[in-house]
């Protein structure tokens, strides 16, 4: 039993040191970008939202009532001249600009121009294998991005 107290702590230092370290190199840069939002490493997923034709990280994080979207640009020729992107949605039922929940993962889909809710997108260029994502709560209707002909972000919701 006297070896188990002086191990533990021995343990839960080198625990402290290295166990919490984020290895994801899309993590750290979304920490150092937005340092008050925790970001979810099991949230994260890889797509061409950027639609260079390379991967980006999309990974969901969170503060207080806070829903944080992050986007870490990939190699690619576009997204090597951005730094990481955030955005950040309050958590309020009732409210168009808000998600009525955590929303609980991010969802690529292929690059559409056009939807039923808004019809063609006059700020959007098909590109193929380009991707846009949705963002969803399971409460209320999704938010979806799509990478806009002024090499931006918008989004639309139903």
């Amino acid at each position: 039993m006297g070896r188990i107290k002086v191990v533990l702590p021995s343990l839960v230092a080198i625990v402290g040191l290295f166990g919490c370290a984020t290895e994801n190199p899309a993590i750290r840069a979304l920490e150092a970008e937005v340092p008050e939002a925790t970001w979810d490493q099991k949230t994260a997923v890889k797509a061409d939202v950027t639609c260079d034709g390379a991967n980006d990280t999309l990974v969901l994080g969170s503060e207080k009532d806070t829903v944080w979207i992050g986007v870490v640009p990939g190699p690619g020729k576009t997204s090597a001249k951005l730094k990481p992107l955030a955005w950040n949605f309050p958590i309020s039922a009732g409210n168009q600009g808000s998600f009525c929940a955590r929303p609980v993962r991010i969802v690529p889909y292929d690059h559409v121009c056009e939807n039923d809710a808004y019809g063609k997108m006059g700020d959007c260029k098909p590109i193929k294998g380009c991707k846009d994502f949705a963002v969803v709560d399971d409460t209320c209707d999704s938010f979806n991005f799509y990478w806009n002909t002024d090499g931006k972000f918008s989004l639309w919701r139903e």
